[in-house]
């Protein structure tokens, strides 16, 4: 579990990095449905509901070990431990750093090119359905 915890630390994973996360996802969804379906809400009520999302999402990601209890499994199943030190000592090196800084952008550049390449398939793909469609029609 401990060459877990230092893997998802080099990688920004660890629980407490994650619990950040989903309380700044949570802040930001709750603030805008909040605000538009309570106009009059007060600035100090807003913050009290930002103090209780933050208790209890700490409380539950790391106090008592949710997110731990569902990501050591998937490192178990795809990580000997030989295997995850190898990754942790490469992650030490000066390439290894170099690939946990650029992969979160080359995934974000990636998520990108993905959703571009999307729309631009899609007029392509809706027209090949529309003709396959009529085709079956046919007698």
């Amino acid at each position: 579990r401990a060459l877990i915890d230092t893997l998802l630390q080099q990688t920004g994973q660890s629980a407490d990095e994650v619990s950040n996360q989903i309380i700044t996802s949570y802040l930001q969804q709750i603030s805008s449905v909040i605000k538009s379906s309570e106009p009059e809400i007060s600035p100090s009520t807003l913050q009290e509901i930002a103090v209780m999302v933050s208790m209890t999402v700490q409380q539950q990601v790391v106090e008592q070990d949710k997110y731990k209890a569902m990501i050591y499994p998937i490192y178990d199943r795809h990580f000997t431990e030989q295997e995850l030190q190898t990754v942790i000592e490469f992650n030490q090196t000066e390439l290894g750093k170099k690939l946990l800084h650029a992969m979160p952008l080359i995934n974000d550049q990636h998520q990108y090119i993905f959703g571009e390449l999307s729309l631009d398939l899609a007029p392509e793909v809706n027209k090949r359905i529309s003709e396959t469609i009529s085709q079956a029609k046919k007698p």
